[in-house]
């Protein structure tokens, strides 16, 4: 941010012709920008696969059933029978609002702008605000039609904080339902 801020005050004071050092600046500018932006993909790609980790040590703990799910998003989508058919607690409303929050926030932001993003007009940015130190990303379209939308990501310390929650929020419904655990007795 601190390179972004230089660069910025440079061409805002109208500074004509670029010296060595401000061109090796706004090259170390491109170079801290791709790491960030591939910092933010890899953050993706991981909690992504560790949403389908939950979604599988939920299944795993609490044993088969006729109702299956290996990911995040089928378990979703078949929680509330799995629920039933295993006996389970039903699942507390604002749990069910946090797996579908994180599912559109993660999974769905990672599958539709990070990895199967097919458009030859797709532009991705690397946000930041300079206050907080918050850093996130942008998918936009160059030349942009009538159903083209423009997404960003929520900042990186911000999601972190809803996979925490989400994270302490599954192991109490995992301990409120302890005695219907497949694996057997588990003492708190």
């Amino acid at each position: 941010m601190e390179n972004t801020k230089r660069t910025q005050e440079f061409i805002k004071s109208g500074g004509k012709g670029w010296s060595d050092e401000q061109r090796k600046e706004l090259d170390r500018g491109y170079e801290f920008s791709n790491k960030l932006h591939l910092h933010i993909e890899s953050f993706y790609m991981f909690a992504k696969i560790l949403l389908d980790k939950i979604a599988q040590a939920i299944y795993f703990y609490f044993g088969n059933s006729k109702t299956m799910f290996q990911s995040h998003h089928d378990m979703i989508g078949r929680i509330q029978s799995y629920v039933s058919e295993r006996g389970l607690i039903p699942i507390p409303e604002p749990l069910l609002n946090r797996m579908k929050q994180l599912q559109e926030l993660v999974s769905d932001f990672r599958d539709d702008v990070i990895t199967h993003q097919y458009s030859p007009r797709a532009m991705k940015a690397t946000m930041f605000n300079y206050t907080t130190g918050e850093t996130w990303m942008m998918d936009h379209r160059i030349e942009p039609k009538e159903g083209d939308k423009q997404r960003e990501s929520m900042p990186i310390t911000q999601l972190i904080k809803l996979i925490d929650d989400y994270i302490a929020e599954i192991i109490n419904y995992l301990l409120a339902n302890k005695d219907r655990a497949y694996l057997g007795e588990i003492k708190s």
